[in-house]
């Protein structure tokens, strides 16, 4: 691993374990805390901090990479690889289950039909 990607990923672990201090201490959210203290303490922006915190959490992942530009693009492209496969199973979930309620719609008005004749 190159020097610069060691040194986002040590920087990801550092954020992580400041945005955890901040959790503790604005009571277990860091929300309203974190901006404040990306802008006074490090300089860069929140979206920064994210890759790099993305970085240190997978860091076993990224080991290959030449460098932070690059371990950044391959977790994007696996975070979005994972939102497309998530949307195409709730596709496929909602398709079973429109059709289910196709069916049952079906045989309750086959059963109100039949019941109807067997009545009269």
């Amino acid at each position: 691993m190159r020097k610069p990607l060691e040194h986002g990923i040590r920087a990801g672990h550092l954020l992580i374990a400041a945005r955890e201090k901040l959790a503790r201490l604005g009571g277990g959210s860091s929300h309203r805390l974190w901006l404040p203290w990306l802008k006074t303490y490090c300089g860069f922006s929140a979206r920064t901090a994210q890759r790099y915190m993305e970085c240190a959490r997978d860091e076993d992942q990224i080991r290959h990479c030449v460098g932070f530009a690059e371990a950044a693009a391959l977790l994007h492209k696996q975070d979005r690889a994972a939102k497309v496969a998530e949307k195409r199973q709730r596709r496929a979930q909602n398709e079973i289950e429109f059709a289910r309620a196709v069916e049952d719609r079906r045989c309750c008005a086959w059963l109100t039909e039949s019941g109807s004749t067997a009545k009269e």
